[in-house]
């Protein structure tokens, strides 16, 4: 799908036990292409990933991370983040960056993406 939409970048689709890949769309921002995908889980919560080639961060200014962020998730470490009920997590598979939302539980959406790298 990702390709046919011009994403040129390799693109991950992670198959997690228990959850449907309800949808997937490709945003555009400065002629590049971009893929997302929605995700629900066996308990109805939803889990939004944005994911990216790792070059698209070192070489563009549209999109950036710090290098102690990017190093640590080279390094195969997931950053966290729980605030307002929400999930928050970076973590880096198969050479893109996975950036992930969701209304689930840290350790639902920890165990079964940090898993990955």
């Amino acid at each position: 799908f990702f390709a046919a939409q011009g994403v040129t970048y390799k693109t991950y689709i992670p198959e997690i036990k228990g959850w449907s890949l309800v949808g997937a769309v490709v945003s555009v921002e400065n002629g590049k292409k971009f893929a997302h995908h929605v995700y629900s889980t066996t308990e109805g919560k939803l889990v939004y990933l944005f994911q990216v080639d790792e070059t698209e961060i070192l070489m563009h200014d549209s999109l950036s991370l710090t290098n102690d962020l990017i190093s640590y998730l080279d390094s195969g470490n997931c950053y966290e983040d729980f605030e307002g009920g929400l999930v928050t997590l970076l973590t880096k598979v198969k050479g893109n960056i996975f950036a992930v939302v969701s209304n689930s539980t840290p350790s639902e959406i920890e165990n079964n993406l940090c898993q990955l790298n």
